[in-house]
């Protein structure tokens, strides 16, 4: 059970890792296609993203993980408690986010008023870091579930292809 435990959080831990240093690897990449006050921009409305996930994710997965356990000791239909776990956590964490970037994307050129004078020719950033948050939060139950499964295999394979979409997209469309 050690083992096991101790293979899964080296996988879990270095995709993390894997995800986050390709931030760093990109940075040299968006400063190069950025002029400096665009950039800088970029850099705040991303530093945003942290707190919107936070919010909208509501623990929800420390949630998923302690309920999950509940219904294993709980006996019963363990299989049909956890479906509507998963379904009453995803869709509220989904929900939340659909709402906010619905918002954001209706309010975009108020949210980049708000910001200030710089952000008011960029509204379109709004956008971009509202279907961010999106599908991040829309991901995050998922995710969970892989983990709660023992699905560690499928979890890494699902974080490199986010890892290749964030490549493509930056270099792609420059973002």
């Amino acid at each position: 059970m050690l083992e096991k435990l101790a293979k899964q959080t080296a996988v879990y831990g270095i995709s993390t890792i894997v995800v986050r240093f390709l931030s760093y690897l990109l940075t040299p990449y968006y400063t190069r296609v950025f002029g400096q006050e665009v950039y800088g921009i970029v850099v705040d409305v991303y530093a945003l993203i942290p707190l919107a996930l936070t919010l909208l994710t509501m623990g929800m997965e420390s949630s998923y993980f302690r309920f999950s356990a509940k219904a294993e000791e709980a006996g019963g239909d363990v299989q049909g408690a956890k479906r509507r776990l998963f379904a009453t956590t995803w869709g509220v964490t989904s929900l939340a986010a659909l709402l906010f970037c619905g918002a954001m994307i209706l309010c975009r050129d108020g949210v980049a008023r708000l910001m200030g004078e710089a952000y008011v020719a960029h509204p379109e950033y709004i956008v971009w870091v509202a279907l961010i948050i999106l599908f991040d939060v829309s991901a995050c139950i998922p995710f969970s579930r892989l983990r709660e499964q023992g699905r560690a295999m499928t979890f890494v394979g699902f974080k490199a292809l986010n890892v290749v979409l964030n490549v493509l997209f930056a270099v792609g469309f420059g973002l």
